[in-house]
């Protein structure tokens, strides 16, 4: 198996012989690949540090304390879980999620998807109930086919 330092050798001859655009283009996809993963390795106090971030720079809030307290934790909850000294549960998520509805919580846990839920985020219970609809019209439509071939001579 090729070391490291071997394929970022090969790495590294190939992009010299590709045009600048496309060196770019490569240089681009690595540089998110390796964001991604980051993000994707985090631990969820490390996201919701992020969100605390985002809501200061926007000025919704003025300091993770206030954040704290918004979300009935005690002061120092955030710093206690990022020194790994706390215990970051379900009720956490879930004081969260009371005042930040907005907050994508499966991207909390998982990393994945966006920070925010918008228009385009799946609303489980009303694509449930679609789900259910279609499925009640297609056992009609067989039952009615199964009515249809036992009168057909």
């Amino acid at each position: 198996m090729p070391t490291l330092k071997i394929c970022h050798k090969k790495l590294q001859t190939f992009s010299a012989t590709l045009t600048k655009p496309f060196r770019i283009a490569l240089f681009l996809s690595q540089i998110v690949d390796i964001f991604a993963t980051k993000l994707i390795v985090m631990k969820a106090i490390d996201r919701i540090i992020l969100f605390t971030d985002l809501l200061i720079k926007e000025r919704k809030i003025k300091s993770i304390a206030e954040f704290e307290r918004v979300c009935d934790f005690y002061q120092g909850f955030i710093a206690n879980q990022k020194r790994g000294k706390g215990f970051f549960d379900g009720e956490s998520l879930y004081k969260i999620y009371k005042v930040y509805p907005e907050l994508n919580i499966d991207w909390v846990i998982t990393g994945r998807g966006a920070m925010f839920y918008t228009e385009l985020t799946p609303h489980y219970e009303e694509a449930y109930e679609l789900a259910m609809k279609q499925i009640e019209v297609l056992n009609k439509i067989i039952a009615e086919n199964k009515k249809g071939q036992k009168t057909a001579p």
